[in-house]
């Protein structure tokens, strides 16, 4: 699941606030 994917990034410092917005965005 691709929101998984971007939290789990998200936590882990990986993805910036408005990486994980992109990714969601793309869902």
């Amino acid at each position: 699941m691709q929101f998984e994917k971007a939290y789990d990034g998200w936590k882990l410092n990986r993805l910036t606030q408005e990486d994980a917005a992109s990714l969601l965005n793309v869902c």
